[in-house]
């Protein structure tokens, strides 16, 4: 994630390796590793050969999306106020693979992509 998401979370996220993202090279978080890309970011990540997940903000996600093969979002059905939006999605280098619709508090739909096979990533 980058480094103004996790300063609006406050703390790494409880049972995950924390991977901030920030061109601050003082930059650092207690519990948290810190990378100067997000290329370097999922070098790092794919060390632990787990599933990575990528979590914001909007920059982050505008570099990511070249770079991943699936994509999953929760869309809430809910007016919220803020000036960081999700880049503009679906394109046509993905396909909607899965999708339900979740009654909660809140209610909202899930949806996952995968990277259609005839696109090539750079």
């Amino acid at each position: 994630m980058g480094r103004k998401t996790f300063q609006s979370i406050g703390r790494p996220l409880p049972g995950r390796t924390t991977i901030i993202v920030s061109r601050n090279q003082d930059y650092s978080q207690e519990g948290c590793t810190v990378c100067d890309s997000l290329e370097a970011a999922f070098e790092l990540a794919d060390q632990a050969l787990k599933p990575v997940f990528v979590a914001g903000g909007g920059e982050i996600y505008q570099l990511a999306l070249p770079l991943v093969d699936t994509v999953h979002i929760s869309t809430i059905q809910a007016d919220v106020s803020g000036d960081v939006l999700f880049p503009p999605f679906p394109t046509v280098d993905f396909t909607l693979a899965e999708e339900e619709f979740f009654e909660s508090n809140i209610n909202y739909v899930y949806q996952r992509y995968e990277r259609s096979r005839l696109v090539t990533r750079p």
